[in-house]
């Protein structure tokens, strides 16, 4: 399966499903921050009519919000496990449904505490969890791709897309570090964007730009000067959806690097607008 990511992906853990709450840290910037993240009306737009793509109902509309229930942060959870992970074909459906459950398990949890600074690794990070959400018409007869996508409530709605935007100096375990800025409170002036992918059946929609541009906008309010993404290389789709969204590569990995970390090589590419 393929799909438009940027290169860092969390650790998730493996623990089951938390019970239903709410997430928010308690810090006094990080609070002011989420109240204008989340008071901000939710953008919105319309699926293109002309996508040959069958599954998508014409006219139907995508609005980019930040998570604000778990139910909201599921659906996000459901949407990594569907877009970063594949399987063999002559693997079982129940042993796929089994392994994706354990996935979006371990997302859900993973999301919830980075968002709440319980993950001890992202202690010096302030994480906001972007979904794109596409409400349904009432004659909508699809069938999601999986249970955990559909938010409940009175009109019918799923998650089709994500994105973390995360605030600080660097992303944890992350080699790749961003240049900018080089004075001030560099903690609360650079942020990095990560997990960012949206469902197959919803591609080519223009939903990835919507959810970058909705978070470079959110950023720059809370007075973020520099924003970062990191990316494979040679994914090249990535590249060149970055790249028309205003960013830059400001540095690369070498080969020799790359093979020392037991990955492929990558690119930081910096937000320019």
């Amino acid at each position: 399966m393929t799909f438009l990511s940027s290169s860092h992906r969390s650790s998730p853990s493996s623990s089951s499903l938390a019970s239903t709450r709410s997430f928010t840290r308690s810090s006094f910037f990080h609070d002011r921050w989420r109240r204008r993240l989340c008071g901000k009306r939710n953008s919105s737009i319309k699926t293109c009519s002309k996508n040959k793509n069958s599954n998508i109902q014409n006219n139907s509309t995508i609005v980019i919000k930040t998570t604000e229930s778990d139910a909201e942060i599921r659906g996000a959870s459901c949407v990594r496990a569907l877009c970063f992970y594949s399987y063999p074909k002559d693997r079982s459906e129940f042993s796929i449904r089994a392994h994706r459950l354990t996935k979006i398990d371990a997302e859900f949890e993973t999301i919830s505490n980075k968002i709440a600074g319980k993950d001890v690794s992202y202690k010096n990070n302030d994480v906001f969890c972007y979904i794109a959400v596409e409400e349904r018409l009432e004659q909508d007869e699809r069938v999601p791709e999986d249970p955990a996508i559909v938010i409940p409530g009175e009109k019918s709605a799923i998650v089709c897309g994500t994105l973390d935007l995360n605030v600080g100096v660097n992303l944890p375990a992350e080699e790749l570090v961003g240049k900018f800025p080089i004075d001030g409170n560099v903690r609360q002036k650079r942020c990095y964007m990560s997990n960012v992918c949206v469902l197959e059946s919803h591609r080519n929609l223009g939903i990835a730009k919507q959810l970058l541009e909705r978070a470079i906008e959110d950023a720059k309010k809370i007075n973020v000067e520099e924003i970062y993404v990191h990316v494979v290389s040679t994914n090249i789709a990535a590249k060149r959806l970055y790249e028309k969204a205003g960013f830059v590569v400001e540095s690369e990995e070498s080969a020799k690097e790359a093979l020392a970390r037991m990955h492929e090589p990558r690119q930081i590419l910096r937000y320019r607008g």
